[in-house]
């Protein structure tokens, strides 16, 4: 009985070796070894800042860039898109609920997502709050129009 169970273990650590020696061999990379560059993470300050890089400026947290193509989205299908999807949370014309901010002018949408694509990439991914990520790329450009005409006070 005990041959056996040595024959069975020793033919299962051969099996082993064998599927080592066809992946190269090459152990699993180390924890303390050297990785590739990360994106999109937020410096330290035991990392070494680039020359020319000063003390002072404002280093990038992390983000996750909008797809390279969004279409632009059509203001008044958005006005449809916001009234079906979003007018229940965010209150009627944009002017804010105690569920949803306000995003009719003034407010800080602008400020916060500096660009329509950024807003398109936000909504498309995050919106409506109880349903995220329902809304096809061409209702989220459609909806990011309209807001955006809403939050600059067209």
């Amino acid at each position: 009985m005990k041959v056996g169970k040595a024959v069975g273990f020793v033919v299962g650590n051969l099996g082993l070796l064998v599927v080592l020696a066809a992946c190269g061999g090459h152990p699993a990379p180390s924890a303390k070894g050297p990785h590739p560059p990360r994106t999109g993470h937020r410096r330290t300050e035991s990392t070494p800042r680039p020359s020319g890089v000063k003390d002072a400026e404002k280093l990038p947290g992390p983000y996750s860039a909008p797809p390279a193509r969004l279409p632009r989205g059509n203001e008044a299908a958005g006005a449809r898109v916001f009234q079906a999807t979003c007018e229940s949370c965010h209150g009627r014309d944009g002017v804010g609920t105690g569920k949803a901010p306000r995003l009719k002018a003034p407010s800080s949408v602008v400020q916060d997502f500096k660009t329509e694509t950024a807003l398109t990439s936000f909504i498309l991914h995050n919106m409506p709050a109880n349903n995220p990520g329902i809304l096809t790329t061409s209702k989220a450009a459609n909806a990011a129009a309209y807001v955006w005409h809403l939050a600059h006070g067209r």
